[in-house]
C-alpha cells in the first residue's frame, strides 16, 4: 500500500518536474568578456546624497558612532 502511494507520488512528480538540462545552452563567456569591456557603472545622485548625509551626522552628531566605535 505504501510502496503503490510512493510510485503514485514519483510519477506525479516525475510529470509535474520534467528533467534538467545540466548542460548550458550558450557559452556564457562572450557575454562575460562584453561586461568586462563596458566602462564602470556611474554612482547615483541618491547615493552620492546618502553618504554626504552619513558623514554630516557623524561629523555633528559623533556620539551616535560610540556603540560601532566599541565593537572594534
Amino acid at each position: 500500500m505504501a510502496n503503490q502511494r510512493e510510485e503514485r507520488i514519483r510519477a506525479l512528480l516525475q510529470q509535474a518536474l520534467p528533467p534538467v538540462d545540466l548542460r548550458l545552452r550558450r557559452d556564457l563567456w562572450p557575454r562575460m568578456a562584453r561586461r568586462l569591456d563596458e566602462p564602470p557603472r556611474r554612482v547615483s545622485l541618491v547615493d552620492w546624497v546618502l553618504v554626504g548625509g552619513l558623514v554630516a551626522t557623524a561629523a555633528f552628531l559623533p556620539e551616535i558612532l560610540l556603540p560601532f566605535l566599541s565593537l572594534l
